[in-house]
């Protein structure tokens, strides 16, 4: 079976969304076949689901710049590239992604 990049991304999306369920807006960034020709390399990044704790226990949006903050970084994008098999399809495993 030689899979092709389709294929791949969608085992390597999900592989990422049964491993964090609570994953939103998820942007292919990469997609590419290793040196050995035998990987593919496939990059999401996403935004994970949270809740602004200061926000709950206040009942109200962010006021200070300390709460606006750590609201506004709990939105920064999640990147990871997972790695597929490129004969059998099978999921082989995540790492942070790195640009090369």
């Amino acid at each position: 079976m030689n899979l092709d990049f389709k294929k791949a991304i969608e085992i390597a999306q999900t592989n990422l969304q049964y491993l964090q369920p609570e994953t939103q807006d998820i942007r292919l960034e990469a997609a590419m076949l290793n040196e050995k020709g035998d990987l593919y390399e496939i990059s999401f990044s996403y935004l994970a689901k949270g809740e602004n704790n200061l926000s709950i226990a206040s009942g109200q949006k962010p006021q200070d710049a300390i709460s606006l903050l750590k609201s506004l970084a709990m939105q920064n994008r999640i990147y990871k590239t997972f790695f597929v098999d490129a004969e059998q399809g099978i999921f082989r495993g995540f790492k942070e992604y790195q640009e090369s």
